[in-house]
């Protein structure tokens, strides 16, 4: 009887689970195939970005714990700068009101940060220096700051069957001129992985592993789906939101990454040959063109991803 009810348990959650999207188009290409591509390497499991919105400054987390600092030199391509070590494992990233950087990290490698936890750290933007400033949060993960600068975090504890997440809010305290110390926003929610606060909806972003995107209200807390699954299986990482309102979505179940168009329901997949696991994704205009910036997670089902892609979204989306 047991074995039944998981069997018809199973085949329910999966069968359940599908998208009210119109259509999905697949894209395959070489990223040698793409002009105006660049791929900075010399990252271990490249993890979230944070792009600086004054400068052309890009800050990158990885799973071995280390914070990068990368920037164009005089032939306008981008290098990595600095590094910083801060842990045995990075994963989101944002700037806060104050001007500091605000990265969660974990001392006990990515297994034990599922288990034990990690914190965040607030960084100054030469790499300088870095201190903790929360406690310990199990499965702690993106990480992004409202338009009034408040920060949030999610957790997520990764279970494909009842799995169990939360987002945590640290209000900033303008007579203090520092953040408070984090408190519960949400709770009960799926395993919560990407958070990504949208200047274009005036909303967070939030994807849970396995199941969706959704985006948060911030005056009343009120959950919106926007997207779903489309196939059985199927992983949501971290997220972003493009000029257009268009929603970017890495990819962690063997694809790269997607991209979904509220206006027309429709659901485009990237697929590159030579390119392994997406973990995260930014968008940023320059010189008129909207660029879309990717980290490379996973080549071959370990955290060995190499770094950042940066590719021109025009040219991904005429290919």
């Amino acid at each position: 009887m047991y074995k039944i009810f998981v069997i018809f348990f199973v085949s329910f959650a999966l069968a359940g689970c599908s998208s009210m999207v119109k259509t999905k188009i697949v894209k395959d290409h070489r990223l040698s195939e793409y002009e105006s591509v660049q791929f900075i390497e010399c990252m271990k499991g490249a993890e979230n970005i944070y792009l600086d919105n004054h400068t052309s400054k890009i800050y990158v987390t990885d799973l071995s714990g280390v914070l990068y600092l990368l920037d164009k030199d005089e032939n306008d391509s981008i290098k990595i700068i600095k590094s910083l070590k801060l842990g045995k494992c990075a994963t989101g990233i944002t700037q806060g009101k104050d001007g500091y950087l605000y990265v969660n990290a974990s001392e006990y490698g990515e297994e034990g940060w599922l288990k034990y936890g990690g914190a965040v750290y607030k960084v100054d933007k030469e790499l300088k220096s870095y201190k903790e400033v929360t406690g310990l949060f199990k499965g702690i993960n993106g990480l992004c700051t409202d338009d009034r600068g408040n920060l949030y975090f999610a957790i997520g504890d990764l279970e494909f069957f009842f799995p169990d997440g939360a987002i945590y809010k640290m209000s900033y305290n303008q007579k203090l001129k520092k953040y408070n110390p984090p408190e519960l926003y949400i709770d009960k929610l799926g395993s919560a992985n990407g958070l990504f606060y949208s200047n274009y909806y005036k909303a967070l972003i939030l994807t849970e592993t396995f199941s969706k995107v959704s985006m948060v209200n911030l005056d009343t807390k009120a959950i919106k789906k926007v997207f779903d699954k489309s196939k059985l299986i199927e992983g949501f990482d971290d997220v972003c939101v493009d000029s257009k309102g268009r929603f970017w979505v890495a990819e962690p179940t063997g694809g790269f990454i997607k991209m979904f168009d509220p206006k027309n329901q429709k659901l485009t997949r990237y697929h590159m040959d030579g390119v392994g696991v997406a973990s995260s994704c930014r968008t940023r205009i320059n010189n008129s063109k909207e660029y879309l910036y990717i980290t490379e997670r996973e080549i071959e089902k370990k955290n060995d991803g190499r770094g950042l892609i940066v590719i021109s979204i025009d040219e991904l989306e005429n290919r």
